[in-house]
């Protein structure tokens, strides 16, 4: 059945899917499809290598990562560094000292009046983050209104708390204690062969070489963006410029694609060009603030498999997973009472969204841009995962929302 499920979404839906279930932390029904590059452009030019999906598939998670920033949050709060309650400004002064009604509990419950977003890419690479982080609110703290900008901040606000940028932290608070090695920012080489591509981007074009990596100043604190193998640069700011037209960005560390800047050689394989200025985007970050922030940011930029998201359900699911208290488990998953939204908001993770939990009312979960989505039941002890890259080559490709609630359906099923 769930075979039958994704092979009938694939590839209408998405050209890959992987999708996940388990009962008490055990897989029950795991199934792949599709495959993981399929289109060479916005026009479906069909590719003539196209490697199949895989159970240990690797996917762009998207808004997923909002739960990774949450957790790490709640562990900092855990240790004293920050209050959930405290207002922002007490982190961010300079952009906030003149809103001090607005908390970190109200960016992880998306209540603080902050914009959906606030894109930077066609801001100069120093100015970037002050861009994002003082972006106006659109009304008052209280009712729903979702807003990457708020966990863009939230995720800041926890490096200047630590002292450690964002992806040390969810490194040493998530991935490194439950042993998630597929999961990562900026994923290198070694994942590449097992990425799902995204979107075709016509502002995207693959990496340039360099002498010495990028920068992006990260709130006044200036942060290494990414080293390419073979010790070029890969400039990830948003505005690479290869001179090649249609190729297919290989993301992290894997090397360079095209001819670099200077002359230099293309030190990647395969590269799959269409004529078509822009590219298949693989391995790099679809976002595009998280991509025009270096990779790395509260809202979006990790990479993961579906038995890495396993294990990290496992924090609800057994109250902690040695990573979080029970108590600040509890916290997380309690509904926020916030009002406005077609669910009810626990810290970070939704609870009931009819978007992606089908007959599990009250599961917690979120879904991701790209096509992810993560739920668990954990009065059933059900966790359901599904993966795909709905956007590849486009974004607005129809039936995700009902593979997601048919995945959901299916495991419920199982009980």
């Amino acid at each position: 059945m769930l075979d039958r499920l994704l092979t009938s979404a694939v590839p209408g839906v998405a050209s890959a899917a992987v999708a996940l279930v388990a009962v008490d932390g055990e897989p029950v029904a795991v199934s792949a499809a599709g495959e993981l590059v399929r289109y060479a452009d916005a026009a479906e030019t069909l590719l003539p290598d196209r490697p199949p999906a895989s159970a240990d598939s690797v996917f762009d998670l998207a808004s997923l990562t909002k739960l990774f920033t949450t957790v790490v949050t709640m562990s900092l709060a855990e240790a004293g560094s920050l209050g959930l309650d405290e207002p922002v400004a007490t982190w961010l002064p300079s952009y906030y000292g003149d809103r001090p009604s607005i908390t970190l509990r109200h960016l992880l419950t998306h209540t603080s009046g902050l914009p959906p977003g606030r894109r930077p890419d066609g801001i100069a690479p120093e100015s970037r983050w002050d861009f994002v982080l003082s972006a106006g609110v659109t009304g008052p703290p209280g009712p729903y209104a979702y807003s990457d900008v708020g966990m863009i901040t939230l995720g800041r606000v926890c490096e200047i708390a630590s002292g450690a940028s964002l992806d040390v932290l969810v490194e040493r608070v998530v991935t490194g204690p439950l042993g998630l090695a597929d999961t990562t920012y900026r994923p290198g080489a070694a994942l590449l062969p097992r990425i799902a591509a995204t979107e075709f981007k016509p502002e995207r074009t693959a990496a340039v070489g360099g002498g010495a990596a990028a920068n992006v100043v990260r709130g006044g604190h200036a942060g290494l963006i990414s080293t390419a193998a073979g010790g070029a640069a890969a400039l990830r700011t948003g505005t690479e410029s290869s001179g090649q037209a249609g190729s297919v960005v290989r993301g992290g560390n894997a090397g360079l694609i095209s001819t670099a800047a200077g002359g230099g050689a293309a030190l990647g394989t395969g590269t799959e060009s269409s004529g078509q200025a822009g590219s298949v985007v693989r391995g790099e970050v679809h976002d595009e603030t998280a991509h025009a922030l270096g990779g790395v940011a509260g809202h979006a930029g990790l990479f993961s498999t579906a038995a890495d998201l396993l294990r990290f359900a496992g924090i609800l699911r057994t109250g902690g997973a040695g990573v979080l208290s029970a108590e600040s488990v509890a916290e997380m998953m309690r509904d926020q009472r916030v009002a406005g939204a077609s669910f009810r908001q626990g810290l970070g993770f939704r609870i009931g969204d009819p978007a992606i939990v089908g007959p599990l009312a009250d599961a917690h979960g979120h879904s991701g841009f790209t096509g992810t989505s993560l739920v668990v039941d954990v009065e059933r002890g059900l966790t359901v995962i599904l993966l795909t890259n709905n956007v590849h080559p486009l974004r607005g490709r129809a039936g995700i929302r009902d593979l997601r609630n048919a995945v959901a359906a299916f495991g419920h099923s199982l009980l």
